[in-house]
């Protein structure tokens, strides 16, 4: 209950922040208000909301080359999608931001989400070409994503090969327990299986 009063509350406050940007015309402070609330749609289930702030955004963002910020808002419309069951749609939209993101930290998240979707078709040669090209990206510099990739990757294989087993036990769930206790959570899930 107390994170949709957050949620609420942060719609309010960038809905104020928003109004007072418009007057001044501050283009990039307008644009990361509307960011702001179309990830709170998104976090408190107001989907139709949350598409409207994202797909309205995508032309100013053309217009003014800020491609960074696209890429991250075609990434949340593919999440959107992905999340209201969407599949074709988030696909092209993961795509989208994989073309636009041009860091490789940013990509991360765009090709797990991407592979993921891919495995709901059981498009497998896609989730492992995904999977193997986010391992190697995220590698040295994102463990939080190189261990959700990799986890993502033995699913295709099964989860009881010993190495991942030991791995898992020795360093992806105290990682999570650390940085994410619900990915920890879903990790104890498949040393149960």
């Amino acid at each position: 209950f107390s994170w949709q009063i957050q949620i609420s509350k942060s719609i309010i406050h960038t809905e104020k922040a928003l109004e007072l940007y418009e007057k001044e015309i501050k283009i990039k402070k307008i644009i990361d208000c509307k960011f702001l609330m179309g990830i709170n749609y998104n976090r408190s289930e107001n989907y139709e909301m949350a598409e409207n702030t994202f797909l309205t955004m995508v032309d100013t963002l053309k217009s003014i080359n800020d491609y960074e910020t696209l890429g991250k808002v075609y990434h949340n419309l593919g999440y959107l999608y992905s999340l209201t069951n969407r599949s074709e749609n988030a696909i092209n939209y993961f795509q989208r931001a994989l073309t636009t993101k041009q860091e490789s930290d940013d990509r991360l998240s765009s090709i797990y989400l991407l592979a993921y979707e891919y495995k709901k078709q059981n498009k497998l040669e896609l989730v492992l070409n995904l999977c193997n090209e986010g391992l190697k990206l995220s590698h040295k510099s994102n463990l939080y994503f190189y261990y959700k990739i990799y986890i993502l990757r033995q699913s295709l294989f099964g989860f009881m090969d010993e190495k991942f087993i030991i791995d898992l036990e020795n360093k992806i769930i105290p990682y999570f327990k650390e940085k994410d206790p619900s990915v920890a959570c879903e990790c104890y899930h498949l040393l149960a299986q």
